[in-house]
């Protein structure tokens, strides 16, 4: 039989047609998925993941008249930012609100000068709100250690925050900020929106400045600001005692500052796979250390700007040829 060319045009719109409804039947899984792999080719362009990504803050604080001024500050500042919402509020809810972005809590030491400094064990790792604050505000978790900034607080408020996953309550980056930086909250969210996606597209994801302290061979994000994607929460949270003590080398001397930030990355690292290094020091949008109330509040009024570094690294500071300055970053 003869095939005539208005039938040869007739089958080939068929199946131009049946490709077409086979394309629009993709679920919106797979239109995620295919989005997520369309990356600018432009560097100096956002990627723009397009799927949502929660990012949890803990923000160090204390139990004190300072302490309670300095939150109140803080709270006035830049956690007002609209995209900015307490951490209950994912807890009770879900990540039902559209405009947060980042979720915060304010994280203190609550147990005493008598309690170990760092969570082990079967114990609850949070205490009840004591003080009027705690529980008319409801952003400050009370972890069930004692006060420190240096030993042990840092690794018990990543532990929490895994806690928090293992309960099925959605979180793929957890940061640290220090109680006296002062976050520009704009850059922050076009980070988080533009550069973070969301578990389990971040793995091993790592970020902060950089520094290194060449006497215990570890390269460290500063304790101003820094972040972890979920999977290396739970990483450093599930190793025990004996396996963290064996990593760090407990007893050893760990001289000069960020002694915790060099614990928290030297146990990252161990994990014995490739990690996602993100380096800061070309996007610095917070400022540290800003210790005073009016200090605080002319920086906020001026508007938190970019500070980028002029290097990639600080190799005039850590390199020994170079005389080896003091491993303390105050940026």
């Amino acid at each position: 039989m003869t095939v005539t060319k208005f039938q040869r045009n007739a089958a080939a719109i068929v199946i131009a047609l049946v490709m077409c409804i086979a394309s629009l039947q993709l679920t919106s899984q797979d239109k995620q998925r295919s989005s997520r792999n369309l990356a600018s080719t432009n560097l100096l362009e956002p990627v723009q993941v397009g799927l949502e990504t929660n990012f949890l803050i803990g923000i160090m604080s204390t139990r004190s008249k300072e302490g309670e001024d300095k939150r109140k500050l803080t709270r006035d500042t830049y956690l007002h930012n609209k995209s900015f919402c307490p951490l209950q509020d994912l807890i009770n809810n879900g990540p039902l609100h559209s405009k947060c972005t980042v979720y915060y809590t304010f994280v203190v030491g609550g147990a005493g000068d008598t309690a170990p400094t760092d969570h082990w064990g079967d114990s609850p790792i949070t205490l009840p709100p004591v003080t009027d604050e705690e529980k008319e505000m409801g952003d400050i978790v009370i972890l069930n250690i004692q006060e420190n900034e240096e030993v042990g607080k840092s690794r018990t408020w990543f532990k929490y925050a895994a806690s928090l996953m293992q309960q099925g309550h959605p979180i793929d980056y957890v940061a640290k900020a220090h109680k006296d930086t002062l976050i520009g909250p704009q850059f922050l969210t076009d980070l988080i929106r533009n550069d973070l996606p969301p578990s389990p597209f971040n793995a091993r994801t790592y970020g902060g400045r950089p520094w290194a302290n060449l006497k215990n061979a570890v390269m460290f994000a500063t304790k101003a600001f820094y972040f972890m994607s979920s999977d290396l929460a739970l990483y450093i949270s599930q190793l025990g005692y004996e396996d963290t003590k064996a990593i760090l080398d407990y007893g050893k001397d760990r001289p000069g500052s960020n002694r915790e930030e060099q614990d928290i990355a030297t146990l990252i690292f161990s994990n014995g796979k490739p990690n996602n290094w993100m380096n800061f020091d070309k996007y610095n949008f917070w400022r540290y250390p800003v210790i005073d109330e009016g200090h605080w509040r002319r920086e906020w009024v001026q508007g938190i700007k970019l500070q980028p570094d002029h290097n990639i690294l600080p190799f005039n500071a850590i390199c020994p040829a170079a005389g080896l300055v003091k491993d303390e970053r105050k940026k």
